[in-house]
């Protein structure tokens, strides 16, 4: 058995029946394989920040080497959702406009903003819908000349402002 503090951002997407994926911390190579038997009803603050909201899931694994001891720490998955042949780019590929995804395509040595669809994201990956296909060229980071040059005026303002401030200190 496996007991694990779900975020309550998190916690709605889990159920009963759902799979479990365990990596113990010493068995890196191992993972093991079972299913969630049970989700807390009432969250209690988080042991290391009370003011995160945590419930208790409960779930049974396959161990039939019995490798697996009570106290060991481990990283959990649970799978709330499968897909198959999706498109998956890692996070900090995708950045988010006034509440609208985009990419950086790079094209024959130029780089285009693209607007994309995401689909399910996972905590280093976004699901990609629409927008690009498979073997597409991105940029990580998400920062176009467009956005450079609004960061260097920007700079160059306060260090104007600053300059003033301390010129009129005497």
């Amino acid at each position: 058995q496996v007991v694990v503090e779900v975020h309550e951002v998190d916690a709605h997407k889990v159920a009963a029946g759902q799979a479990v994926e365990v990596r113990p911390s010493h068995l890196t190579e191992r993972t093991f394989r079972g299913k969630v038997t049970s989700v807390g009803l009432s969250g209690h603050g988080d042991a290391k920040n009370r003011n995160v909201v945590t419930y208790t899931l409960e779930a049974l694994l396959e161990d039939p080497e019995g490798l697996l001891r009570a106290g060991m720490t481990a990283s959990v998955d649970i799978v709330t959702t499968r897909r198959e042949n999706t498109l998956l780019l890692p996070r900090e590929a995708v950045t988010v406009r006034s509440g609208k995804p985009w990419v950086l395509l790079v094209k024959d040595g130029k780089e285009e903003r693209v607007a994309v669809t995401t689909g399910l994201e996972a905590e280093t990956e976004v699901e990609i819908l629409t927008g690009l296909s498979e073997g597409d060229v991105v940029r990580l980071g998400g920062f176009d000349e467009e956005d450079w040059q609004g960061f260097r005026q920007g700079q160059d303002e306060r260090r104007k402002q600053g300059s003033t401030r301390r010129r009129g200190r005497g």
